[in-house]
Formats: C-alpha cells, sequence, structure tokens
C-alpha cells in the first residue's frame, strides 16, 4: 500500500510539473503518460509490474476527478525490449507523435541514460522507477528532467557493502556483475571495492561472460572469496546460482533487487 501510495503522489506531482505551463483547450482531453520499459523477453515481468503500479494509480486519480479540473489521464506503453536504441525511439515516439507529458521508464540502466539526452532536448520529464544507475539523474545537467522514486546505484551498493563487511563479517567478499545484453551495471561494485578494500579485507572481482559463469565463479573461489556481492539482472542472477551450485560453491550470495526481479520461467 505504501509503495502504491507512493507510485501514486509521483505521478501526481509529475504531471504537475509537466502541465505547469500547458495551457488545455476547454474539452479537456486526456493526460497522457507513457510508460517505456521491457514488457517482452527477460525481463517482461519488471515491465508488467510497473505497468500495474501505474495502472492502478492512474484508475485512483481519474476516479478521484482526475487533474486540472476534470481531466482524465491515459497511460501509453512502449516496450523497448531492454534496448537502448528501442529506447530512444520508443521515448522520442511516445512525446512527439502521441504527446506525453512525462515517460516512466523500466528495469534497464542503459536504456534509461540512452535516453537522458531525448527528455533534456524535448523538456519532457523522465521517472525513473527501477534503473539504478547513478548518473541517470546525477548528470550535471541544469534544469534536470531526469526524476526517480527508486534508490540509485550509490545508496544500494553502500548497503550491501556494510551488510557484507559489518553484518556476515567477510574479510574477502567476490564482486561479480553483469546486465542483459553484455553491458556492465553502470556503477556497480564500486562502493563494495572501497568497503572491502578497508584495512584487514580483500576484494574478488570478475565480470560475468555471456552464458557460462563457472570459470569467474571458480576464480573467485579459488582466491578464496567468502561471499559473492552481485551486480547483475534476473537472467544472469539465476545463472550465477546455479553455477554456483554445479561447483559446488556454499557462500552467502549478496544481490541486488534486480536479480530477483524478472526472471522468467525456464
Amino acid at each position: 500500500m505504501l509503495r502504491r501510495t507512493f507510485l501514486g503522489t509521483a505521478l501526481l506531482s509529475t504531471l504537475l510539473l509537466a502541465l505547469a505551463a500547458t495551457a488545455w483547450t476547454q474539452g479537456k482531453p486526456p493526460i497522457k503518460v507513457a510508460l517505456v520499459a521491457a514488457t517482452s523477453g527477460g525481463s517482461a515481468l519488471s515491465g508488467e509490474a510497473i505497468k500495474r503500479g501505474l495502472t492502478i494509480a492512474i484508475d485512483e486519480i481519474n476516479a478521484r476527478g482526475g487533474v486540472l479540473g476534470g481531466s482524465k489521464i491515459e497511460l501509453v506503453i512502449r516496450d523497448e525490449e531492454g534496448n537502448p536504441s528501442k529506447g530512444v525511439t520508443a521515448a522520442r515516439d511516445v512525446i512527439e507523435r502521441e504527446k506525453a507529458v512525462a515517460v516512466f521508464g523500466g528495469l534497464h540502466s542503459p536504456v534509461g541514460l540512452a535516453m537522458l539526452p531525448v527528455f533534456h532536448q524535448l523538456q519532457v520529464p523522465y521517472v525513473g522507477t527501477w534503473a539504478a544507475a547513478t548518473n541517470i539523474t546525477r548528470n550535471g545537467r541544469t534544469p534536470n528532467f531526469m526524476f526517480r522514486v527508486s534508490a540509485n546505484d550509490d545508496i544500494v551498493d553502500h548497503f550491501l557493502a556494510k551488510h557484507v563487511v559489518e553484518k556476515l563479517g567477510k574479510k574477502k567478499p567476490g564482486s561479480s556483475s553483469r546486465t542483459r545484453r553484455g553491458r556492465v551495471q553502470p556503477g556497480g561494485p564500486d562502493e563494495v571495492a572501497r568497503q572491502a578494500r578497508r584495512p584487514g579485507r580483500r576484494l574478488r572481482e570478475v565480470q560475468l561472460e555471456r552464458s557460462r559463469h563457472e570459470p569467474q565463479l571458480l576464480r573467485l573461489k579459488n582466491g578464496g572469496a567468502d561471499a559473492i556481492v552481485m551486480v547483475a539482472n534476473a537472467p544472469e542472477g539465476a545463472q550465477v546460482v546455479k553455477s554456483r551450485a554445479k561447483i559446488g560453491w556454499e557462500v552467502p550470495t549478496i544481490s541486488t533487487g534486480a536479480s530477483a526481479a524478472d526472471a522468467s520461467p525456464s
């Protein structure tokens, strides 16, 4: 309930910001907002979850009479498939053709980063619901049209690192990172590295290959790693857990939320 209320508040605040300088006709046409997220492929469930949250928030706002004196909100959805170039095309489409006044993003940070110039060029606000790359919102732009309702990588990685080295007491955590489509998560294990390199601790790092993770995990195991800190989306995260079982390595595995958020049945 708290998450839904927060999303509804963010949606309403974003609309008021986007419409502050916009004049509407007496006919009160619907006000369009857009979701540009992965709704197919390995991350389809993440896009579906965001769509459901937005739909609930929009239905509640419309049931209360809409916004700006009675205008209803309408949701437009585009599937970017976790592909940055498709995300850019979709962002332009919903703004220029559909006339969306605000755009909500999906799971993948590379897509959010690729779309960033579009929102600043067209001066339409973007609200990140999941993509965690810190520099999506901390981008040095003034004015800045990029917003978020989820924690960024700096916050999440700091929490993961403190949990591993302080709560679990691990001395040699292993860090692995990978996102879909072969792109390393921006800003992923940096905070883990800073925490793990404190006196008396040592970090082992690997970049995960596209399909087979056993060689990378064996490097961590043979190097004495006593935990795995994983920055990855669900398809890679699932493979890491399976590969860890194959090599018979029983160590704590601490991961970002994306690793458990969008797995499809295999």
